[in-house]
């Protein structure tokens, strides 16, 4: 199976009033991000809400993703949940129905101790084939995986081949890729730090602002990874920092990029409980930034 890499959007799932999926609205956005020229799309991450969904509605979501990328471009399924049961279910249905990969966090809520989260993960590899993204996200599973943890995961469990760190600390990808024995494929897991983990040796980005600027998220890995272009890659990634600094640091990503969806006459839909949207000062501030970037006209 090819490698992922490149911009791996992580798409938003777009609501509509009577708080139903949007499935026309969530089609355009994907025809349009392929169009783009986006390398992959990621359903059912932090950003698709995916713990806001039924699990009737996230087994649905992940075969309509497969169905209308039309296998033009990668689909990696997020099958995070609190037990194995659960996302060995989800992870061999993404398996079943052609999935790239799957993207996994360690089990939010419970906070594990590393022998657990190992143990999550050996479960999971044992009953797939197919990659499997370590997510490391200390900000909303309470887990922060360390260096020690993951190296060994990496060692013993052949198909989790990639890192995405949300940490915030280049440091924890650059020394698990250092250190492990294995090949650990890295992947940037954090917007305002993209440019720092392509110089790294990210070979992606699993990106949330790619939704609304995918062009520039591309420029951005095409001329600082592929090309190592760094001073190229940091005029794009200058433009990039305002939106990428709002999103990681507003607390209020999902509504921040269903709101710069909307300004684009994408289907960025309504909220979904106990989301509310973001106030018109928030509005104009996204909208002004958008204009900044050029991706808007005032």
């Amino acid at each position: 199976m090819k490698d992922l890499q490149g911009i791996i959007t992580v798409l938003i799932t777009p609501f509509d009033k009577n708080d139903e999926v949007d499935y026309k609205g969530f089609e355009s956005n994907i025809e349009w991000l392929i169009s783009q020229g986006v390398h992959g799309l990621l359903t059912l991450g932090s950003t698709g809400e995916y713990a806001s969904l039924t699990d009737e509605e996230r087994y649905k979501v992940a075969e309509f993703v497969m169905k209308a990328a039309k296998g033009r471009v990668p689909v990696v399924v997020g099958t995070t949940c609190e037990t194995q049961k659960r996302a060995i279910a989800f992870s061999k249905h993404a398996e079943s129905i052609g999935a790239a990969g799957v993207m996994i966090s360690p089990p939010p809520y419970c906070k594990p101790d590393m022998e657990q989260v190992y143990g999550y993960y050996k479960d999971i590899n044992d009953a797939i084939n197919i990659p499997i993204i370590l997510y490391n996200n200390p900000w909303t599973t309470g887990v922060d995986v360390t260096e020690k943890t993951l190296i060994k995961i990496f060692d013993e469990l052949k198909n989790v081949q990639y890192l995405k760190d949300s940490t915030g600390s280049v440091q924890r990808a650059r020394d698990v890729k250092a250190y492990a024995s294995s090949e650990v494929k890295l992947l940037c897991g954090w917007e305002d730090l993209a440019y720092e983990n392509f110089v790294l040796g990210a070979q992606g980005w699993i990106s949330v602002s790619s939704n609304v600027t995918p062009k520039l998220c591309i420029e951005l890995f095409e001329k600082t990874y592929a090309a190592k272009d760094f001073s190229g890659g940091r005029e794009v990634y200058d433009k990039l920092l305002p939106m990428l600094r709002y999103l990681e640091n507003s607390g209020k990503l999902v509504q921040a990029v269903k709101s710069m969806s909307n300004m684009l006459g994408l289907a960025g839909g309504y909220m979904r409980g106990p989301r509310l949207p973001l106030s018109s000062d928030e509005e104009s501030e996204l909208k002004q930034i958008l204009v900044n970037m050029g991706a808007i006209s005032n």
